[in-house]
């Protein structure tokens, strides 16, 4: 059983580092960043974590001082939390009067004027080894 269990994981990850390979071969001058599930990152005794290849994908984020990575959500992004984050509905000329039609547009302007960095995002995962283990 344990092999069975074992063969299907490397599929997976052969799976993933393709799609993988296929996105540096598509995307050569984006910079590859790893997310990593907190799960894997459990405390901090230790100086390495066991983690395994999960999906990958071409996407923006931000780095925000007091709210960590903020993803732009392959062009959908959650337009209000980010501009709530960002800016002052006042100082954008948006009030509670302006109806979500005309008003989204205007968020969703104001968050694409962030800095915003393209990479490849590489999510690390929990093995399932591991979980299976558990």
């Amino acid at each position: 059983m344990k092999d069975v269990v074992l063969k299907a994981v490397m599929q997976k990850q052969t799976d993933n580092l393709k799609e993988l390979f296929k996105l540096i071969e598509k995307h050569p001058d984006l910079p590859i960043v790893a997310m990593v599930d907190s799960d894997v990152v459990a405390d901090d005794c230790y100086c390495y974590w066991l983690g395994e290849w999960g999906k990958c994908e071409v996407d923006k984020y931000i780095v925000h001082e007091n709210y960590g990575v903020i993803f732009y959500e392959q062009g959908r992004p959650d337009t209000v939390d980010i501009f709530e984050k960002y800016f002052d509905y006042e100082e954008c000329g948006i009030d509670e009067d302006l109806p979500d039609e005309k008003a989204l547009p205007l968020m969703k302007e104001k968050i694409d004027t962030l800095d915003w960095t393209e990479a490849i995002i590489v999510y690390i995962d929990l093995p399932e080894t591991i979980l299976r283990e558990v």
